[in-house]
């Protein structure tokens, strides 16, 4: 299925247009089942959307309550350090943050890099399997940044971690600091309705071209929505796309 993507002039735009997104299927997701759920990355482009006022427009709408949050990957770092993704999203989402219970969070440093990705894969694991007695989808949405080497998560070109089996790995000797991190695998990612790409800059134009294009060494390239796959730019970042495969319009 061909990805959607959707080209502003700026970073706040958008991230202006992701988040209104965001917030529109958060809203009809919880309507439909009860909850909604997402994954979340660390990196500006991806958690701008969390911070925008757009995501608080209509947010008596949406009830934080009923929002679980999963890491599409996470530093090895101790559990309240300012470097962690959780920590930087939880201050992003402010009064729209869910309620203790509803972030699952990868453990930090006090237990083994190892153990803490088998202790997320196993929780991810019952997760999905508690979604599929239910009928409704793991994930509505994975809001994943892309860098400049077409990494997504903590999934990194021309590494094993991509092709895992299971829900989550231990990646112990990352490419960029710090090297310790617990990732979800595309196995995982891809159980998502939508998949959501964002990347801001003319330094990550290169790898957005060649992802959209299709080249297969590249994690940002091979993880899918099961529904719908779209791509968040600002001009800098898509100034290496064909211009036919910009949407014209934004689909629902």
């Amino acid at each position: 299925m061909r990805p959607i993507v959707l080209v502003d002039p700026t970073p706040d735009e958008s991230a202006r247009a992701a988040a209104v997104r965001l917030r529109l299927l958060l809203v009809e997701s919880q309507r439909r089942h009860g909850t909604a759920a997402a994954a979340l990355s660390g990196g500006s482009a991806a958690l701008a959307p969390l911070s925008a006022p757009a995501l608080r427009r209509g947010a008596a709408d949406l009830d934080p309550r009923l929002l679980d949050l999963w890491w599409a990957d996470e530093r090895h770092v101790p559990g309240e350090h300012p470097h962690r993704n959780d920590t930087a999203a939880i201050a992003a989402l402010g009064e729209l943050c869910p309620p203790p219970d509803r972030l699952h969070r990868v453990a930090g440093t006090d237990v083994s890099l190892e153990q803490a990705a088998a202790d997320y894969d196993c929780a991810f694991s019952t997760w999905v399997a508690a979604c599929v007695g239910t009928g409704r989808p793991p994930l509505d949405v994975a809001l994943l940044g892309v860098g400049p080497d077409g990494h997504v998560a903590s999934l990194f070109p021309g590494r094993p971690e991509a092709d895992a089996t299971a829900f989550a790995v231990a990646v112990a000797d990352a490419p960029k600091p710090p090297p310790a991190r617990v990732s979800l695998t595309l196995r995982a990612l891809e159980l998502a309705d939508e998949v959501w790409l964002l990347a801001n800059g003319r330094a990550k134009a290169p790898a957005v071209a060649a992802a959209v294009a299709g080249d297969p060494s590249l994690p940002a390239s091979r993880v899918r929505g099961r529904l719908r796959t779209r791509w968040f730019l600002d001009a800098d970042a898509a100034a290496d796309l064909s211009p036919g495969v910009i949407a014209d319009q934004p689909e629902p």
